[in-house]
């Protein structure tokens, strides 16, 4: 409804992906991954955002359609994710 795609940008090696599937999996039975995934291997996002740790943080980024940083939520740790009404508020934000 609001014209947005959504995408994952996996952080690390492409053999870490299928764990992290099944991970998902044992949570959700009958899932399928809704989104592209885009592979940050050399970790030059993670880096260029400073978002770099044991893991990367979880991070929410929005752009607008020119490529414009229009919202970006870093999390302190895994668990720390912007609600699903921040993330619409920014969508609808987004001119």
């Amino acid at each position: 409804k609001r014209n947005s795609q959504l995408i994952l940008v996996y952080p690390g090696e492409t053999d870490a992906l299928p764990v992290f599937f099944d991970a998902i999996g044992k949570m959700r039975k009958d899932f399928e991954f809704p989104m592209p995934v885009i592979m940050d291997v050399d970790l030059l996002l993670v880096n260029k955002l400073s978002i770099q740790g044991k893991l990367a943080k979880p991070s929410t980024i929005i752009l607008d359609k020119t490529g414009i940083v229009q919202f970006i939520y870093i999390g302190n740790d895994p668990k720390d994710r912007p609600s699903v009404k921040q993330i619409l508020s920014a969508l609808d934000a987004v001119k």
